[in-house]
């Protein structure tokens, strides 16, 4: 049984000790063939740099702590931290964005942490233009998996997004 708490990357004006790190780690394990955002793997400065102009409004760690013992019940008793799995965030367009390590999916930490993450913040309200105040999640063709978690969370499909050229 596992226990999933959400961090904040930012701690006030600074950036949660070893967060940087973590998430160009995790950066690295992207296919740059489905990824909207880059095709080439940035400099850790240039990460850095996206880091410091704070563009997800809400941006939070996966932190996972599996409980030793299986039974049912309070969650007490043995436990060990396991650590960041991913990250959840959100734009000031309130859509969210979601990335786990490889080594952690499959396993029930990005729905969980997608139900935590909503239970604990809500859209911002709609700016005629900008935003409607609703979540949205922008999913690769690609990621069956992902879209699949979206649509269990009750996320409806209402469009496809193409691109052109490389």
């Amino acid at each position: 049984m596992s226990r999933i708490n959400l961090q904040d990357v930012y701690v006030g004006r600074l950036v949660r000790p070893g967060a940087a790190e973590f998430l160009y780690e995790l950066m690295k394990e992207r296919d740059p063939e489905i990824n909207i955002s880059h095709r080439e793997l940035p400099t850790f400065e240039q990460h850095m740099d996206f880091i410091d102009r704070r563009v997800f409004r809400l941006w939070y760690l996966i932190d996972v702590t599996e409980f030793l013992d299986p039974t049912p019940g309070p969650m007490v008793g043995p436990r060990t931290r396991l650590g960041w799995a991913g990250y959840v965030s959100a734009t000031q367009r309130n859509e969210i964005g979601i990335v786990l390590k490889r080594s952690h999916r499959g396993m029930g930490y990005g729905p969980e942490a997608l139900r935590l993450f909503m239970g604990q913040n809500k859209p911002l309200p709609s700016d005629p233009g900008e935003r409607n105040a609703r979540w949205l999640a922008n999913i690769a063709p690609t990621n069956p998996h992902s879209r699949h978690v979206f649509e269990k969370l009750g996320f409806l499909k209402i469009q496809e997004t193409f691109a052109l050229g490389g």
